[in-house]
């Protein structure tokens, strides 16, 4: 038993075989438990459809924002359109969410190293990781995945600042602003770690007297920002949809955060607690930890933590929130098991066991929807594929509009045309936002004019159409379970109203 401890741990001590590890680990991970991401399974879920969606159409010609409304940032559909770019259907994405974990993985592993952790504390560390990486990983293909390994490398750098292996500061700024600008245009939300890194080094410097290296750091941060955020901006200002862009992805959200489910309960608080167990432990131990070595990790621990628990712990229970939770708890376990190897243990058992505990039901819940995805069969983005080939002529396909739930657009895509009409998914949950987003769906559906429209739910009882649903006919109607899907035709026989030839969106 000594000789494979030994061996395990020479293994995971050598970059090449630590790295193949991960990559093998998650590759597994991505294939029976990311549905979203595995190509062994052909339906996407819920707001991967609409990232799919977004990404493609890019591909295709459409501008995000501008003709395809979702209210992430630019960054998530690049990340879409490299993984189709990549490998045909679900392989892309496959691939790169892959090495995305391995890298989150790699990077955690080296701030183990650098707080002087022991191989065997940085191996249950990383476990109790992958532990949590499968936990959160809901569908996969999410916001907070694409964001953790710039949170990861902004905390590796934060770590050898802190630790005294480097006191180039400046630059270490730099790539943080890098990363921060990165994360900011996938969700900004995700910066947490970032955050809380720049107000921890900010006391550091303080306290150090280098106040002039804080004022060239701040800096050399904005500058990384500057160098990431930029291109997407001159991008949408040459496409022109600057104004999309801001009204989709700041004014949106801002408006959107503001109808975030709240917890009403002490119980529903405590499942985010559950799940943001390191973030309580980590700043104890990072205490103990600059007793012990005469560090000054606290602070920074500390800022980081406290940043990330004000930001989800008021948020609904979906468990890919909890991502940007995960760097806190194997930092909590490293630290604790740089002190004593027990207590690194005890710490990663108290980081785990709540949220698995919580999350029991997950991994037969995954297990039922794998086997019923594999032998369901069939295209792989249409629940109701019969709708529009028995209901729709092909040459009018684009001019499709769909409402309600991801499965109407899901169905489209699969005849290779895109929706009408910029919004194109939850139009019922949307219009109860403020005035200024109802009036803005109604104005698209409008301007668009589509000849047919196909819903999750009736077009009539829909508030924000009320005026528009006397003009359409129901043509069509298919359930599945609980699922519905309604097919309307516009009465009159024009299909495009206005003159002229439409957009194309169609895939070419």
């Amino acid at each position: 038993m000594g000789k494979l401890a030994g061996l395990l741990t020479r293994m995971v001590e050598s970059a090449p075989w630590r790295i193949a590890i991960f990559l093998a680990a998650y590759a597994l991970m991505m294939l029976f438990v990311g549905l979203s991401t595995s190509p062994l399974v052909g339906r996407l879920y819920i707001d991967q459809i609409v990232f799919t969606a977004v990404g493609d159409g890019w591909l295709h010609g459409l501008v995000p924002y501008r003709d395809l409304f979702d209210h992430k940032g630019p960054l998530m559909y690049l990340i879409q359109c490299a993984g189709l770019l990549l490998a045909p259907g679900k392989w892309g994405i496959f691939i790169l969410a892959t090495a995305c974990a391995a890298t989150t993985s790699e990077l955690l592993y080296r701030c183990g190293r650098v707080t002087g952790t022991p191989t065997r504390t940085n191996v249950a560390a990383l476990t109790c990781g992958f532990v949590l990486y499968g936990l959160c990983l809901w569908m996969g293909n999410t916001v907070e995945e694409w964001s953790l390994p710039f949170q990861c490398l902004a905390l590796l750098l934060c770590l050898r600042i802190l630790t005294g292996k480097t006191r180039r500061v400046a630059a270490a700024a730099f790539v943080c602003g890098l990363c921060f600008g990165a994360t900011a245009m996938i969700r900004v939300n995700n910066d947490n770690i970032i955050c809380g890194a720049c107000i921890g080094m900010a006391i550091f410097l303080i306290r150090r007297g280098r106040v002039r290296e804080l004022w060239r750091a701040a800096g050399a941060f904005a500058g990384g920002c500057a160098a990431t955020i930029a291109p997407f901006i001159v991008y949408f200002a040459w496409e022109g949809a600057p104004g999309n862009m801001y009204d989709s992805y700041i004014r949106f959200n801002l408006t959107y955060k503001m109808h975030w489910l709240i917890p009403d309960s002490f119980e529903e608080y405590l499942l985010n607690i559950d799940a943001m167990v390191g973030c309580f432990i980590a700043p104890v131990a990072a205490w103990f930890y600059d007793r012990c070595r005469g560090a000054q990790l606290f602070p920074t621990t500390a800022a980081i933590c406290a940043i990330t628990v004000g930001v989800f712990i008021r948020g609904p229970y979906y468990t890919h929130y909890f991502f940007m939770a995960l760097p806190a708890g194997v930092l909590a376990v490293q630290l604790a098991g740089s002190i004593r190897r027990g207590l690194g243990l005890a710490a990663a058992l108290a980081v785990c066991v709540p949220y698995a505990i919580d999350q029991r039901e997950t991994p037969r819940n995954t297990r039922n929807e794998y086997v019923m995805a594999r032998q369901a069969g069939g295209p792989p983005y249409s629940f109701f594929p019969d709708i529009p080939a028995e209901n729709i002529a092909t040459a009018e396909l684009d001019s499709v509009y769909t409402i309600g739930a991801h499965w109407c657009a899901y169905t489209l895509l699969e005849t290779g045309h895109f929706p009408v009409g910029r919004y194109f998914y939850m139009q019922d949950d949307f219009q109860n936002f403020n005035a200024t987003v109802r009036n803005d769906i109604l104005n698209e559906f409008v301007k668009a004019n589509p000849l047919y429209v196909m819903s999750s739910l009736r077009f009539d009882r829909i508030s924000v159409f009320a005026g528009q649903a006397e003009k359409y006919t129901l043509v069509a109607h298919d359930t599945a379970g609980s699922l519905n899907i309604y097919l309307y035709r516009r009465n009159d026989e024009l299909i495009f109203s206005q003159g002229g030839e439409p957009r194309r969106r169609v895939k070419r």
